[in-house]
C-alpha cells in the first residue's frame, strides 16, 4: 500500500509496502501546472521482508500553490499506486462577509481563500454546529463541502436561514473547516456566523 503525509506548508512524506520479498523502488511525484516538480526515487535491497515501508519526502515546493502529488512501489512481483490529489501548500484564509437574516431569509456568507489562483480545483470540507440553532428548522442544511474552482482564489459558503418562531433570539452557528492538514488563518479552522432574529415573532 502506498500512502502520502503532510508534514507541513511545502513537505510531504510518502511511503510504500510491499507484501513479497525483493527489491522495492518507490516514487512520488508532485505536479503542477502541468509540470514536474521535485521527484524523490528510494530503493531497497532485496533482503527486504514483507510489508517493510520504504519512505521518501518531497520537499521544497513553492508556498501558496497547488499540488497533485501521487505516489508508487513496484519490485519484481508487483506493483501499486496511488493519487492524493489536489494539496495546497499555503494558508487558507477564512473570514465572515455577511450575517443571517431570519425575516429575509437573507443567507450567511463565509469566504475562503487561496493566496493566488491555480489550475486546479481545491476541495475543503467543513461542518456546521450551534448550541441554539437546528439544522433543517433554523437554517438550511449546507452540503459539507466547497470548492475553489481552477483559476478561482476564492469560494463562498453560504448558510440559508428558515423562518421559524422557535427561534427567540439571535442564533451562532460555527463552520470548521478542515482539509488535509492544510494550515489556515485563523489557525482554529473555524468561524462564527449569527442568525438575527427576526424580532416581530
Amino acid at each position: 500500500a502506498c500512502s502520502v503525509s503532510h508534514v507541513d506548508g511545502s513537505s510531504f512524506t510518502v511511503s510504500a509496502a510491499l507484501l513479497k520479498d525483493t527489491a522495492t523502488t518507490i516514487s512520488a511525484t508532485a505536479t503542477k501546472d502541468g509540470e514536474s516538480a521535485p521527484c524523490v526515487v528510494k530503493t531497497l535491497g532485496s533482503d527486504v521482508s514483507a510489508g517493510t515501508a520504504v519512505s521518501g519526502s518531497i520537499d521544497d515546493l513553492a508556498e501558496g500553490k497547488t499540488y497533485v502529488i501521487g505516489v508508487s512501489a513496484e519490485n519484481d512481483n508487483e506493483a501499486t499506486a496511488v493519487a492524493l490529489g489536489s494539496v495546497f501548500t499555503g494558508i487558507l484564509t477564512i473570514e465572515k462577509t455577511q450575517d443571517a437574516d431570519e425575516m429575509t431569509t437573507r443567507p450567511a456568507i463565509v469566504r475562503i481563500s487561496r493566496v493566488a489562483a491555480d489550475p486546479y480545483d481545491l476541495e475543503i470540507g467543513y461542518s456546521v454546529s450551534s448550541e441554539t440553532a437546528v439544522g433543517g428548522v433554523h437554517y438550511v442544511v449546507p452540503s459539507g463541502l466547497v470548492t475553489i474552482k481552477a483559476g478561482e482564489t476564492f469560494a463562498n459558503v453560504e448558510l440559508v436561514p428558515i423562518y421559524n418562531r422557535s427561534l427567540d433570539s439571535d442564533a451562532s452557528v460555527i463552520f470548521t473547516f478542515a482539509t488535509k492538514d492544510i494550515p489556515f488563518s485563523p489557525s482554529d479552522q473555524s468561524q462564527s456566523v449569527t442568525i438575527v432574529n427576526c424580532t416581530y415573532d
